[in-house]
This record gives C-alpha cells, structure tokens and sequence, in this order.
C-alpha cells in the first residue's frame, strides 16, 4: 500500500464513530514515521478543504433535463451540432448542454466526496480552518467561543492553542485552566492535550487544571477518554522483552474513561488517582470566584494562588510543601486569603521581593 492510500486510509479512519484517542495516537506515530506521511497526509486535508468553501453542492440533472441530452459522443460535438436545425440547437443549448455542464460538476464533487470521505459537507459546517491562541493575564479570566463552535473559560494566567484541520479539533492547554462545553461532532473529536496527558471527548462538557507536576480532570457532561504517558518512564530499548509487544519508541500508556460526576488526577510520573465524586463541584467553583479544597497539598492549592496572583511562590522544605488543606479561596481577595493562612496552618510567608513568596513550615 502506497502512502497516498495510507493516508486516505487514515483519513476515512478519523471521522469513524469508532474512532478513540488510541486512534489518535496511532495516527501520531503514522505520520512522524516519515516526513512524506505529513505531507501526503496534509495534502489530502488541504484538498478535502477546498470543497467547504463551495455554499451549496450542484444539484443532479433532472431525468427530463438529461433526456433532452440526445449527444452520444461518436463524432465532434461541433460536427455534430452543425447537423441540428435552429430549433433543436436553441432547445439544446438551453438544456441538455446545462445538464451535462452540472452533471459534470456534481460528479466530480461526488468523486472528490468518495475519494476523501468528505461526508460531513452535507452537515453545513463551515470549518475556519488554521490555529488559534488564547491567553489570560493574571487574575484574569475569559470565556470564549471557538471557531468549531465549542464554548471555552479560560482561568487566571492560562493559555491554550487551538488547531482546526478537516478531521480533528486539537486543544494543547500550555498552562493554566479551562473548563470546556464541547461542541457534539462524532465525525471530529475534541482532543485536550495537557502535559502528557490527552483528553478525547465528542460532545461533553470537563474542566482541565494543569499545576506543576499533575492534571486535574473533572467532568461535568458526558464522558471522555483519558491517556497519560509518563514523562519520565524510557521507552522500552529494542530487543528487550517489553519492546517485543509494543512500538519501539512507545512509552507505557493509561487509559480511562471518566463519566459525568467523575474526576481523577493524573500525575506526570505515571500514577493516576480517582478523586471523590465532590472534586467535581469543587473543580469548578473558580467560575463562581471561589475555589475550595479539601485535603489539598499546600503546593497545588499555591500554584493556583499564584495564577491570581502573578506572584511566584517557593517553598522552603518539601514539608511545607506537603501540608493539606481543607477550606475556601476567594479569587478576589488572595492578599487577605494568605493572610489567614498563616493562622490556619504552620507556615510563615514572607516576600522575598515585589514578586516572590516564601513559604516556610514553623517547627515545633
């Protein structure tokens, strides 16, 4: 099989109901086995393209309209035509040659169609197709619509690209946190990439948080597919056991399936964790103004002070670092939250400059 049909084999494969993120991954590894995978298989997307731009398909001749079409193609059309009288030439003119003309023109879409799988013209969606980046500021927050149509709040000092090709919608969240409402599009799926997790949903609604070393996922609508590759796990060595059932080059994967009212962390050494069903709503609460914690390390619950803030924030010992916390952080007042911190655990904060925060744990 050539790489053309490769390709288009991949292609057809994508906008498959079947299609999951292990799909995904697998095209992934497709085309960064050879350069000309990427180009052949951009070249079919490019094609495949052109035809969203054309309003409203040509509609089929009509069986009156190809009767009137009494050409047979045994001698020039011009010989042939000088053979007609007036009237057969006008009344030809008028209709078969219009006939054929958009025949013509719906066969060949027809035939594009087929070749590429191009069936979701007929949904009248019209793809912006390109990339697109969305940032906010610290202690800033924005909510935006998609070109696909997907709704997206972005959270304090958070930013995510977005990456639109005729069969895939591609989020990379860079930093930050998002709460996403999937727009339904079973041909397409909305794939979350966020450190080295991917996050595979249809029509779903889920809240990503990525802070230092984990990912938060809590889904609120629907369900999604979740696949974490460790970052610090080797790929198995060629020849060793492992490698002899699995791609060479292929780091050990964790999948799941995370339904509404569900939520796990995902830690980048490879552990994921199912979190009590009330992380769900308490993942969220930052759309209200509030976030609240229960049992959360001091290092998580500060990396998102930090988003609101601006202000880095170290810890002196690992210990300080560990400490849980169980309570509720007001997004509009942080200074007065940091505050009473220090009463309601054993640590002292100090500013190490106009931008730094040190946190220490007060030995007993």
């Amino acid at each position: 099989m050539d790489v053309v049909d490769q390709a288009a084999r991949w292609f057809l494969r994508l906008q498959e109901n079947t299609a999951s993120s292990r799909s995904f991954i697998e095209w992934q590894q497709w085309l960064n086995a050879a350069p000309e995978h990427h180009m052949v298989y951009q070249q079919i997307e490019d094609t495949v393209s052109r035809l969203d731009r054309i309003p409203v398909l040509p509609k089929l001749p009509s069986a009156e309209e190809l009767a009137q079409d009494t050409y047979a193609g045994s001698e020039p059309i011009a010989q042939w035509n000088a053979s007609l009288n007036q009237e057969q030439r006008s009344r030809w003119a008028d209709g078969a040659r219009f006939a054929r003309s958009r025949f013509a023109i719906a066969a060949g879409l027809a035939m594009a169609v087929l070749f590429s799988g191009l069936l979701w013209v007929h949904y009248g969606v019209v793809w912006h197709l390109g990339a697109y980046s969305y940032q906010t500021a610290p202690r800033g927050q924005q909510t935006v619509i998609l070109p696909e149509g997907s709704r997206v709040t972005l959270g304090a000092d958070s930013a995510l690209t977005l990456n639109l090709s005729v069969g895939r919608r591609a989020v990379t969240l860079e930093q930050g946190e998002a709460y996403f409402e999937v727009t339904k599009n079973r041909l397409r799926p909305f794939v979350v990439r966020v450190g080295p997790a991917l996050i595979t949903a249809v029509g779903t609604a889920f809240n990503v948080r990525r802070s230092d070393d984990r990912t938060v996922l809590a889904v609120t609508e629907g369900v999604v597919e979740f696949v974490g590759t460790p970052e610090n796990v080797p790929a198995p060595r060629e020849g060793s056991a492992s490698a002899a059932h699995a791609d060479v080059g292929a780091r050990p994967q964790l999948t799941a399936r995370v339904a509404a009212g569900e939520a796990v962390a995902y830690f980048d050494d490879g552990r994921l964790q199912a979190l009590p069903a009330k992380e769900v709503s308490l993942a969220t609460g930052w759309l209200s103004g509030r976030r609240q914690y229960r049992n959360e390390p001091l290092r998580y619950v500060l990396a998102d002070v930090h988003r609101y803030t601006g202000q880095r924030i170290e810890f002196v010992t690992e210990a300080a670092a560990a400490l849980c916390f169980t309570g509720t952080l007001n997004l509009n007042n942080t200074d007065g939250w940091l505050r009473g911190l220090t009463v309601a655990l054993p640590v002292t904060i100090s500013a190490k400059d106009d931008n730094v925060l040190s946190v220490a744990l007060i030995q007993p």
